[in-house]
């Protein structure tokens, strides 16, 4: 099953945007504790992020 950055952050207990912000390296301000545990889940369950999913929203929010 492959899982989206919405059950990452479920399993995690955080939000979408702390989960895409981590893995989008820009997670400087949250602990360490909170990175490491979003990181596990990812390599555990070897979360990809979906790319053409990713450029579907990227282009819609740049056409507004």
């Amino acid at each position: 099953m492959k899982l989206t950055i919405r059950q990452i952050a479920e399993i995690a207990g955080v939000s979408v945007t702390t989960v895409s912000q981590i893995l989008n390296h820009k997670g400087g301000r949250f602990s360490t504790e909170t990175r490491q545990r979003v990181l596990e889940i990812v390599e555990k369950y070897q979360y990809k992020p979906d790319f053409f999913a990713s450029n579907l929203v990227t282009r819609q929010f740049q056409n507004n």
